[in-house]
């Protein structure tokens, strides 16, 4: 399947993002391939929202407002609960930064700007579906 034409129909996904522009352009792109998508610009309210609204994967920037992105993983992940797969984002290029991300539980780690299709791709292989190989910047850890 062509990444332009990557599917995501019926798959949860909750976009925790600080800035309102990126918050809204991933929500868009993720709806457009067919993902029931909600969002939260803080990690507090993803928490909250994932109480009532559990979603199939997370998409988080991994510098939040307040509670850190890998605390909002390790709350999420609490006893008792499902483990989401999360995909992190991030402005921060360093290999060592990927490397703890992953190192931490993110199963993808895109940096930014992220390209449409590899953020798409990497929820879909989040949530377990088809899809194409990653470059360097958005390989999901393995």
């Amino acid at each position: 399947m062509s990444p332009s034409k990557l599917c995501l129909e019926g798959a949860r996904v909750l976009v925790v993002e600080g800035h309102d522009d990126t918050l809204e352009l991933n929500r868009i792109l993720l709806a457009h391939r067919g993902a029931e998508v909600r969002v939260a610009g803080t990690a507090e309210a993803a928490l909250d929202l994932m109480r009532s609204w559990p979603p199939d994967a997370v998409v988080t920037d991994l510098r939040l407002p307040g509670m850190s992105a890998f605390e909002l993983v390790a709350k999420a992940w609490a006893p008792g609960r499902d483990r989401v797969p999360v995909v992190g984002t991030s402005t921060d290029v360093r290999p060592q930064a990927r490397a703890d991300a992953l190192g931490r539980g993110i199963c993808a780690y895109l940096t930014k700007p992220v390209e449409p299709d590899d953020l798409c791709s990497a929820v879909a292989w989040a949530v377990g579906r088809p899809a194409r190989r990653h470059t360097t910047a958005g390989e999901p850890g393995r």
